[in-house]
């Protein structure tokens, strides 16, 4: 994809987005939002929460908003992203290029709500484990 190459702007600000050494994604410092490419979204909240990742598309189960207003600009096209909902949060995604924008802290929530949901179906199994195995 040409657009590691070069300086994407923040969707938000218009600030020149950050790209860590060997990440694919991209921070703003001027609103704290970050871009992230679908791939490593998914390599993250694979490592939590395999239900919000369909396996067989090796994509996200993040369904669009309906009635969201338009979404921003992706950062590489500019064309409006479509807004999705994973574990309750808010993003913006760009098909075209297999991008998700997070404003401040949405990332956070998102990894946080992908651990909530690891722990309570491990502590489900624990519960179960104790219950059919109790001496």
């Amino acid at each position: 994809m040409t657009y590691r190459d070069r300086v994407l702007a923040c969707p938000r600000c218009g600030v020149p987005l950050e790209r860590p050494a060997r990440r694919d994604s991209w921070s703003c410092s001027g609103c704290n939002g970050v871009a992230i490419e679908l791939a490593e979204l998914l390599r993250i909240l694979l490592r939590f929460s395999s239900d919000l990742v369909d396996r067989s598309s090796n994509d996200i189960d993040a369904p669009t908003i309906e009635d969201a207003v338009p979404g921003l600009p992706c950062p590489v096209c500019v064309q409006p992203m479509r807004q999705v909902s994973l574990h309750g949060v808010r993003g913006d995604r760009c098909d075209r290029d297999q991008l998700i924008w997070f404003d401040s802290s949405e990332l956070e929530q998102v990894i946080e709500g992908a651990i909530d949901s690891h722990d309570a179906r491990k502590s489900l199994v624990q519960k179960l484990r104790e219950l059919f195995f109790a001496s």
